[in-house]
């Protein structure tokens, strides 16, 4: 699956399996994608390709972040910026990863390893739709 992005015009895409630490999915791809069409185009197809026949394919879509759930697998897909802002890998520090390079080579990362995504230019980025309130019960 995570080819499978690379092969949707998916940048950064990174597989993490927390193992035991993650109690909804047994892995978590993540990649970047340029803009809603894009990622529109990216969820048709993970939708034909590996929903399974009968059971309906869940996408939550966000400003920057969109979350599609395949069971086992969960594909979190960011747009400028939403990436470096959320660092889901650090929720699972102790995960190993692999990371699909654009040259078609796979490597393995412990966690010491991993890079920071890349932060686009001011220049690339949105402006993102958050919450008007704040998610903090009892914040402002």
């Amino acid at each position: 699956m995570s080819r499978f992005l690379q092969e949707k015009k998916a940048r950064n895409v990174w597989l993490l399996a927390p193992g035991s630490a993650c109690a909804y999915a047994d892995y978590l791809i993540i990649g970047d994608v340029e803009h809603d069409r894009h990622r529109d185009a990216v969820l048709e197809q993970l939708d034909r390709q590996f929903s399974r026949k009968g059971e309906p394919f869940r996408a939550e879509r966000g400003g920057v972040w969109t979350l599609a759930d395949l069971g086992t697998i969960i594909v979190h897909l960011f747009q400028a910026g939403g990436r470096f802002l959320y660092r889901l890998e650090d929720l699972f520090p102790d995960a190993p990863i692999w990371v699909f390079g654009d040259d078609g080579r796979t490597t393995f990362l412990s966690p010491e390893q991993r890079p920071l995504p890349d932060l686009p230019s001011r220049e690339g980025m949105r402006r993102a739709s958050w919450p008007a309130r704040s998610p903090i019960p009892g914040g402002t």
